[in-house]
């Protein structure tokens, strides 16, 4: 994933976000396109394998 693809997972991270107050629209393509992101309705928001994905992260902060 391209680091503006991991930027956007950590901003959907916290839940739904309105279309434009993402940070990066390509970032936000490529989780979609990967299944790790869905939209709808001028909203974006992470899959059940894009929380996990998250989630994992979050629990590895830290410890590098």
């Amino acid at each position: 994933m391209t680091h503006f693809a991991w930027v956007v997972l950590h901003q959907l991270s916290f839940g739904r976000i309105w279309d434009g107050d993402l940070v990066c629209k390509s970032g936000r393509t490529e989780l979609v396109n990967l299944g790790l992101a869905e939209r709808g309705y001028g909203y974006q928001w992470l899959t059940k394998s894009g929380q996990e994905l998250a989630a994992k992260l979050s629990s590895m902060e830290g410890t590098a």
